[in-house]
């Protein structure tokens, strides 16, 4: 649904940029930054991105990232409130949409 995709952008566009301001650094960034360096990850989300963002090829991204990465996406930059797999999930969602 195209405006639950734009609710679920602003919403997670709001709660990035303050931990953007924060800690100089959310989720958004490292995701972006490990598609750069992961020649995995980057296979994965191409994949995902070819699916339309279908949900199972996200789900495989979310736990590939929490098994290898979860040092990386530290609580302190998680917003109050949020489960990490799912809120990384809302992220990688809102990117594969945009690029979809």
């Amino acid at each position: 649904m195209r405006y639950d995709d734009i609710w679920l952008s602003q919403l997670i566009t709001i709660d990035e940029r303050a931990m953007l301001l924060k800690h100089q650094k959310n989720f958004t960034t490292i995701f972006l930054d490990l598609l750069n360096r992961d020649g995995d990850l980057r296979k994965k989300y191409d994949a995902l991105i070819n699916s339309e963002c279908e949900e199972n090829k996200l789900k495989k991204i979310v736990n590939y990232l929490l098994n290898k990465y979860a040092l990386i996406f530290e609580d302190k930059i998680l917003p109050a409130g949020k489960n990490k797999a799912g809120y990384l999930a809302d992220v990688i969602q809102v990117l594969c949409a945009a690029e979809a």
